[in-house]
């Protein structure tokens, strides 16, 4: 199985510690405000929602592994 995990953007729109996202998932990218955790499908939504718990949350999505990443797995790279 090739997707094995599942990204979750967020966009903050206040001040978010670095330190208390990352024990929701590991940060994989960082881009001011926007952050990408990367977190084991069956936790997405509790990861989500705990971001919506303790967290200024402005935007917030779901996606699979990307198509790029699925490839470059498949081939050993």
């Amino acid at each position: 199985m090739f997707c094995c995990y599942r990204y979750v953007r967020v966009v903050f729109n206040g001040p978010w510690s670095e330190t208390l996202l990352a024990t929701l998932g590991t940060i994989v990218c960082v881009n001011g405000h926007e952050v990408y955790l990367e977190v084991e499908p069956r936790e997405a939504t509790a990861v989500a929602s705990r971001l919506f718990s303790h967290f200024p949350v402005q935007d917030i999505g779901i996606t699979d592994l990307p198509l790029e990443k699925i490839i470059e797995s498949m081939y050993g790279r």
